[in-house]
């Protein structure tokens, strides 16, 4: 039975949805898509810099990306995907707009991170 995830990316500042973000739809035939989302969980911070980290999945469910691309992945690579989230959820870490190698992320290097821990290297070097 075959895996997929969507990548997806809202890059329009002016759509009234949120702010510029990416994640990812994970879709298993006959259940419900499941999401992963990091952002920023704090309004205090100036731009997000350096503040706390949030899962944000729950809220993707229906939020309409300007871009996306849909891979197909093995049953190897979701299994992994399944426990690489769910580990990043486990130990959230900071969130930074610019992260700058000290454990911190935003929501793409997020992504691309546990797409990479998956052996998913579509988003391999991309910063923001």
């Amino acid at each position: 039975m075959s895996k997929y995830i969507t990548l997806m990316n809202d890059s329009s500042l002016s759509d009234g949805i949120g702010f510029i973000h990416t994640w990812i739809k994970i879709e298993t035939p006959n259940e419900k898509p499941s999401y992963f989302s990091f952002s920023n969980s704090t309004i205090t911070s100036l731009g997000g810099h350096d503040s706390t980290g949030s899962i944000t999945n729950d809220a993707m469910d229906g939020r309409p990306p300007t871009t996306q691309i849909r891979l197909e992945i093995t049953e190897e690579q979701y299994n992994s995907l399944k426990n690489n989230i769910a580990s990043f959820q486990k130990n959230i870490p900071n969130y930074d707009i610019f992260p700058d190698n000290e454990g911190d992320f935003n929501c793409t290097t997020a992504v691309g991170y546990v797409l990479a821990q998956s052996d998913i290297h579509y988003l391999d070097g991309l910063q923001n």
